[in-house]
């Protein structure tokens, strides 16, 4: 399959698609492509064999395509991946040994990119981001490929919740860390907090939430400030997150 039929296929799918010269963007305004489709003239104009093509070309992750794409760098970071979380009917090989995972955005909350998560060389493409697809050449030479590819495949929906890092959360003293505690710092991964539509009394209830578990205010803000990187948008200063720790823990006095 060329690049012109693949960027083709992949607009009639909803996904807004970009040229690629290696891995960047071939055209300096792609990111507008993150709020508006291209259209089939421009898709055509782009991927034509009668201009100097271009080496490959990427899907725009994040609301309007509904995608995040799990990029990860080498078949170990996969392995890790498959063992723990959903598997997808959309897999892509990378030429250069790693691999991708699509899933689709999940509703009411925006995924923005994240690099080495998990303490692994797991990247995350949401949005503001894309993924260089198949069949784009790779820098060695070596293409993208499809490993699965089912068209007709509902994804599953991405859950920021995966993105914990056991190892790195927040140190509790053994005898404090409960299944409540455990089951609250779960719970929070699935409160979302969008500026103008109720962010505030969002991370308000994130912060009750850990209160009622038994935290200290440091150990709740500890573990805020995890949950502010991957579910406010835009994320809230260190500031604005100690004064919701402090109204959180103030309000049991009022």
């Amino acid at each position: 399959m060329s690049l012109a039929v693949a960027a083709r296929e992949y607009l009639d799918r909803g996904w807004p698609v970009i040229p690629l010269v290696g891995k960047l963007p071939a055209i300096p305004a792609w990111k507008g492509f993150q709020s508006r489709r291209p259209t089939r003239t421009e898709v055509e104009t782009w991927f034509s064999e009668g201009t100097r093509p271009p080496s490959g070309l990427g899907i725009v992750t994040g609301k309007l395509s509904r995608l995040v794409v799990v990029d990860c760098d080498s078949l170990a970071a996969a392995a890790f991946w498959q063992e723990r979380f959903p598997s997808s009917p959309l897999v892509v090989a990378t030429g250069g040994g790693g691999v991708h995972f699509y899933y689709a955005m999940p509703e009411g909350a925006e995924v923005r990119n994240r690099a080495g998560v998990l303490g692994r060389k797991i990247d995350v493409r949401g949005e503001g981001g894309f993924a260089t697809a198949p069949p784009s050449l790779h820098p060695s030479g070596v293409p993208y490929v499809w490993q699965a590819y089912d068209a007709s495949a509902v994804l599953p929906s991405f859950d920021a919740a995966w993105l914990v890092d056991e190892t790195k959360r927040v140190r509790l003293p053994s005898s404090e860390a409960t299944g409540q505690v455990r089951n609250a710092v779960a719970y929070i991964q699935r409160i979302y907090a969008k500026a103008g539509e109720g962010g505030h009394n969002a991370t308000f209830r994130a912060a009750c939430k850990l209160r009622d578990a038994g935290l200290s205010a440091d150990e709740a803000l500890q573990v805020l400030i995890d949950w502010n990187e991957t579910n406010a948008s835009p994320p809230w200063s260190a500031a604005e997150l100690v004064h919701k720790i402090r109204s959180a823990f103030d309000s049991l006095t009022e």
